[in-house]
């Protein structure tokens, strides 16, 4: 178990935990993060890889639903770009790289 205390911010201190977790023998991580979580994690560079997965549907109108906003950072952090098309799907993957 990892404990962690919040910052000011009240936000966890990600890259400590992430020590924390290698020390004990992590080597690979998922994170399915919100949008603070993944913009912390992005902005740090706390990641080697990070996958977007963009659907060919529309969502409805009329329902909000939430932008990424994070994009330009992930542009500016992570400059090598693959992007992957499925035959069996028709997603866009888009896989950001360190």
């Amino acid at each position: 178990m990892v404990q962690s205390k919040v910052n000011s911010k009240n936000l966890f201190d990600l890259r400590s935990i992430f020590k924390s977790l290698y020390v004990m023998g992590t080597r690979n991580l998922l994170v399915e993060g919100g949008e603070k979580i993944t913009k912390n994690l992005i902005k740090n560079r706390l990641i080697d890889k990070f996958y977007i997965f963009k659907s060919s549907k529309n969502l409805l109108t009329s329902r909000k639903h939430k932008i990424f906003t994070s994009a330009g950072i992930l542009n500016s952090k992570y400059k090598k770009k693959f992007k992957i098309r499925s035959k069996l799907v028709k997603d866009d993957i888009t896989i950001y790289k360190r």
